[in-house]
C-alpha cells in the first residue's frame, strides 16, 4: 500500500465503467430541509440544485448527514458499497480518535471539514484527487515534494498534516488522520457511487 505506483493509482482512478445497483432502503429516507428545490414541504425526493446540495453539505453535523445531502441514493450506495465499512474500504468520520497535531479540533472534525472542502470545491468531480491536493502543480513534483501542492483543500490538509507536501501526498488516505479518513471516503464514493458530488 506504500509503493509510489499505488499512491498515483489511489488519486488517479478512473470512474468505474459499471454501475452499481446502490437500492435504496426503506430505513434511508431522504432527510427533507426546507428550501430544498426539487422537493415539496414533507416530500423524499432528492435534491435537485448544485446550491441546494452545497447548503446541506455545509450544514452537516457528520458523515450521513453529509452523504445524504449530496443525493438521495448517495447515502445508500455509499454504504452498500463498504465505503463507510472500516472492514472494507473507510469508515466514519465520527470514529477517528484523537486531535489534530498540536490544535484545537478533533480528528474527527477534521475529516468532516475535509470532506465539504472536497464536495463543495467539486475537487474530486473528475474522479480523482489530484485537483483537491496538487491544484495547479504538477502531479509528480507535488508528490515528490519538488514544488508545493496548490490544491483547493491545501490549506485543510496542512492544519491536519503539517506543511510538507510530499508528506501530506503519502499520508494521503492515511486513516490515522481525519483527513485520511475524508479522502478515504470521498475516493470511495467517487468511485462506487457516480451521484456523490455536487454538479
Amino acid at each position: 500500500m506504500t509503493s509510489f505506483n499505488w499512491k498515483v493509482s489511489s488519486l488517479s482512478f478512473a470512474l468505474t465503467t459499471l454501475v452499481l445497483g446502490c437500492s435504496r432502503s426503506s430505513n434511508n429516507q431522504a432527510i427533507t430541509f426546507a428550501g430544498d428545490a426539487g422537493a415539496s414541504a414533507g416530500s423524499t425526493r432528492p435534491v435537485r440544485s448544485a446550491s441546494a446540495r452545497a447548503a446541506r453539505v455545509a450544514a452537516a453535523t457528520n458523515t450521513k448527514e453529509m452523504l445524504s445531502g449530496l443525493a438521495e441514493d448517495c447515502l445508500p450506495c455509499a454504504e452498500n458499497s463498504g465505503c463507510l465499512d472500516s472492514s472494507q474500504q473507510s469508515g466514519l468520520c465520527e470514529t477517528v480518535p484523537g486531535k489534530k497535531n498540536a490544535g484545537k479540533l478533533t480528528e474527527s472534525a477534521m475529516c468532516l471539514e475535509t470532506l465539504r472542502c472536497v464536495f463543495t470545491s467539486k475537487c474530486a468531480n473528475p474522479g480523482h484527487q489530484n485537483e483537491c491536493i496538487c491544484g495547479q502543480t504538477d502531479v509528480v513534483d507535488c508528490m515528490s515534494g519538488k514544488s508545493p501542492p496548490t490544491g483547493t483543500c491545501v490549506a485543510i490538509y496542512k492544519q491536519d498534516f503539517g506543511d510538507d507536501g510530499k508528506f501530506i501526498y503519502q499520508e494521503f488516505v492515511n486513516q490515522t488522520y481525519g483527513a485520511g479518513r475524508a479522502n478515504a471516503i470521498a475516493q470511495c464514493v467517487t468511485q462506487m457511487c457516480p451521484t456523490c458530488r455536487i454538479p
